[in-house]
């Protein structure tokens, strides 16, 4: 069996569609990054009572003043079934450490309210909080 010059242009040709259609298929992995300030500008539970929000590695912290009464709300983000979600823990009020059930209520609201939905065909694998960002990465399925 010959192959001609043509028979191997074409192969080529066939090959470099290929490696071109894989390469421009969906990225691997999306990263989104929301600065503090960002997050600060948008609505969220602890803005709306009026509450500073500052971002510490591994959580941000919510403090001021709430119905008469100094409260500081730490909240960290967990992935849970392939989505990104927000959740308490640890409330204290007036310098005492509430235990976990008088927030649980609390807390599972601001898990449903503030659930991060991957994009079609994605999964949530983490959501980072560092000194000045919030992270979510997503990864194709």
């Amino acid at each position: 069996m010959i192959i001609s010059i043509k028979s191997i242009k074409t192969i080529l040709c066939l090959a470099l569609i290929i490696a071109f259609a894989t390469a421009c298929g969906p990225p691997e992995t999306i990263t989104t990054t929301i600065t503090e300030e960002e997050f600060r500008q948008e609505e969220f539970l602890c803005q709306d009572n009026g509450l500073a929000v500052d971002f510490q590695p591994g959580k941000m912290v919510c403090s001021g003043e709430l119905e008469g009464e100094q409260v500081v709300i730490e909240i960290v983000a967990k992935v849970i079934d392939e989505k990104g979600q927000l959740e308490i823990q640890s409330f204290s009020r007036n310098g005492v450490q509430l235990p976990a059930e008088d927030f649980a209520d609390l807390s599972a609201g601001l898990a449903q309210e503030t659930t991060i939905t991957p994009d079609e065909g994605y999964a949530i694998t983490a959501v980072t909080i560092t000194d000045d960002e919030l992270t979510i990465i997503e990864s194709i399925k």
